[in-house]
């Protein structure tokens, strides 16, 4: 893999100026005829904002046809506004090429996080996938509806949905993006991009396309469907080692049913799942929003409280783990890239405004980045270049200029300094899980945290205090390949005298019930486990908590106090008490209260 350094040392567009305020700091993507680049706008008294750069590939910017689908995604971007998309913030020409600035969305895309979680073996709740596929049918609805401002609609289609141009924020959000091959016409509008194959990525193209047809809002539904598919399944279903064996696969192959794979996938999911895969479009969805309020309907809580679970499990990802396992850069690395120094043609990183440059100094476009965008030939740069008058004026203004470099530099000692403190800091607590967690392999994983729950055998009402019978006790640690206890069933005794005993019918009810709140909060297990990754060293020596839960006859938390008490104040504390909170409940008799104990090991 090539790094981000070694690229922006042969890459000349590092440090360039882009119309005027767009610097570009660091390479990000290249497809298959544009180059993305991470910028920062650039404004008055230190205004900076990260911004991405889209360029035509050198090799791609004198087809008339790229140029063409190149401004018209522009154009068509500007007709969109919606949250679920990507804006397009500015569209220029600079040196006989086009400029598309768009919005920089802090995270990374589905392809990637896919692969990130089948690297480290985990499912996600299919809440979250649900949720996530809403989010890019809002934004197809948006732009299969959209119209030209006389009235007559644009006929959008984006016609390359695919995990590569889903990106998911850390507000657990999911953004389309890369209208690049999109269709627009109607009217004097009309446009339709002239290639001589087929357009998106074969697993996710639509049958009928393959037969010929042109693309439709309904092969936009069926890319969707097969991204859902995707991302619940773990793969592709339809890629295959060539292309022939794909496209046989797509135009006869029937997906088997998602909940013949996952306990979690209901199977009104899978009846969903096969209207928006069928191989006739006219047996798919007919709206991007009657898809949408399909997969709404499935959701157990609402939209905000599922989205607050996702972006909390997305933040613990893409923190650092994500960046590590795939080897990619990671968000703090790209954040801290546009805040701190400009970069010159070099890549060499140089403090704003410390290079000071003096009257009568000749430079040339490439050598200082004030000079960018200015003719090819040597220019002088005077007081004046730097916003300052001549004479007397300006050796102050340089002299004040010397002492904000002075200042710079003592500001960036300071962060030396803190960057050694946090180093150690960082090597501290990596001894610390050597001693207390064994040593990691040569290549690790990032640690993961099972969460053991104990079946819950009753309840008791919320007024009495906890009584000893109701509380299991707690479970050993399990080997690594074993599943969580059943519940234990008592040793069987005679059966009574009596056909019913209503002692022996109450205690039953009291299991079933406590069966139930035990299968609820065990849906939750993989945000417990995600706490426990992140805050799991606050845990050292007690890897055993309890939950106390008060709840309310329809199954609303109304309390849930993490025990022992002096965890219940730490991150780890607060973390696993808001999953509890979140937990919605069957619907009760009445109030009820009861403990449920749950126990993290970490898995090797």
């Amino acid at each position: 893999m090539t790094s981000n350094s070694a690229r922006a040392s042969t890459n000349p567009m590092i440090g360039r100026v882009l119309l005027g305020r767009y610097r570009v700091v660091r390479e990000l993507a290249k497809g298959g005829m544009g180059i993305v680049y991470l910028a920062r706008s650039e404004g008055a008294v230190g205004f900076i904002k990260p911004v991405v750069v889209k360029l035509i590939l050198q090799e791609y910017a004198g087809d008339p046809r790229f140029v063409k689908m190149f401004a018209r995604e522009a154009q068509i971007l500007a007709n969109l506004r919606d949250p679920g998309i990507v804006d397009v913030i500015e569209f220029g020409e600079q040196d006989g090429s086009y400029v598309m600035v768009l919005e920089y969305v802090h995270g990374y895309n589905l392809g990637q996080w896919r692969r990130f979680l089948a690297k480290a073996s985990r499912q996600v709740p299919t809440e979250f996938m649900l949720q996530l596929t809403v989010d890019v049918l809002q934004a197809l609805h948006h732009a299969h509806s959209a119209r030209h401002p006389d009235g007559e609609s644009m006929h959008i289609v984006h016609r390359d949905v695919s995990p590569s141009n889903v990106i998911l924020d850390v507000s657990g959000r999911a953004r389309l993006l890369d209208f690049g091959v999109a269709r627009m016409h109607g009217g004097e509008h009309g446009y339709h991009t002239q290639v001589s194959a087929f357009v998106g990525k074969d697993p996710y193209i639509a049958p009928e396309i393959f037969a010929g047809a042109d693309a439709s809002p309904q092969s936009d539904l069926y890319a969707c469907g097969v991204v859902l598919h995707e991302v619940l399944l773990g793969h592709n279903v339809f890629r295959t080692k060539n292309r022939a064996a794909t496209l046989q696969r797509v135009m006869n192959h029937l997906p088997d049913p998602v909940s013949a794979v996952r306990d979690d996938v209901p199977a009104a999911l899978d009846d969903v799942l096969a209207t928006a895969l069928a191989k006739d479009p006219a047996l798919r969805f007919s709206t991007a929003l009657e898809f949408a309020d399909a997969l709404r309907a499935l959701h157990a809580r609402s939209e905000h409280e599922v989205r607050a679970d996702f972006a909390a499990m997305l933040q613990a990802d893409f923190d650092e783990d994500l960046a590590r396992v795939l080897n990619v850069e990671s968000l703090v690395e790209r954040d801290e890239a546009w805040r701190r120094a400009s970069l010159d043609s070099s890549g060499a990183s140089t403090e704003l405004e410390a290079t000071v440059v003096g009257l009568g100094d000749r430079v040339r476009p490439s050598e200082h980045p004030t000079a960018v965008g200015l003719p090819e030939e040597e220019t002088v740069v005077t007081p004046g270049l730097l916003g300052v008058g001549g004479g007397e004026e300006a050796v102050q203004a340089l002299q004040q200029d010397a002492q904000q470099q002075t200042a710079l530099e003592r500001q960036l000692r300071r962060r030396m300094l803190a960057g050694v403190v946090l180093l150690a800091l960082t090597l501290a607590c990596t001894a610390f899980i050597w001693l207390f967690g064994g040593r990691p392999a040569a290549n690790p994983l990032p640690p993961r945290i099972a969460v053991v729950q104990r079946p819950l055998p009753a309840q008791r009402p919320p007024d009495q205090g906890p009584a000893e019978a109701d509380v299991p006790a707690l479970p050993g640690e399990l080997p690594s390949d074993e599943s969580p206890p059943a519940a234990v069933e008592a040793p069987k005794s005679p059966k009574p005298a009596r056909a019913k005993d209503p002692g022996r019918l109450r205690a039953q009810r009291k299991r079933r019930s406590g069966a139930s709140l035990t299968r609820a909060f065990r849906r939750r297990e993989p945000l417990v486990e995600r706490c426990f990754t992140k805050h799991g060293v606050q845990a050292a020596g007690r890897a055993r908590v309890e939950i106390e839960f008060t709840l309310q006859a329809d199954g609303s938390v109304q309390r849930a106090q993490v025990l022992p008490a002096q965890l219940a104040s730490t991150d780890l504390g607060r973390c696993v008490q808001r999953v509890a909170k979140g937990t919605r409940f069957p619907t009760q008799t009445g109030p009820v209260a009861f403990t449920i104990p749950v126990t993290a090991r970490l898995i090797k």
